[in-house]
């Protein structure tokens, strides 16, 4: 059996905050779970409570950004650059951690 690749890939740069509510809104997603991947990019500082991420229906992947020494800018961009670069599908949206989405968002 073939794994399917996902229609969306759900971007997330994660540098401060909680992620409990946002995976709380994508495990009410009205999409099929099968069809949506969770990318959460994390600045290498920043943990990442790893039992909020279980029991999702759908693939997560977490990856690390690392500032680059002097850079004080925001992170954001970089981070969301780093998922789309491991994206799976050809659609992406991205989604800021401290966000809930409505039921219907991803469809």
């Amino acid at each position: 059996m073939s794994v399917q690749a996902p229609l969306l890939s759900v971007i997330v740069p994660f540098g401060q905050g909680t992620l409990g509510p946002l995976l709380a809104s994508l495990n009410k997603q009205a999409l099929d779970p099968r069809l949506f991947e969770l990318i959460v990019v994390r600045e290498a500082k920043r943990e990442i409570n790893k039992s909020v991420l279980r029991g999702c229906g759908y693939r997560i992947s977490v990856l690390e950004y690392e500032r680059p020494p002097g850079f004080a800018g925001h992170s954001a961009g970089p981070m969301r650059n780093i998922g789309v670069r491991y994206a799976a599908a050809d659609r992406v949206v991205f989604i800021d951690s401290d966000c809930v989405l409505s039921p219907s968002c991803l469809l």
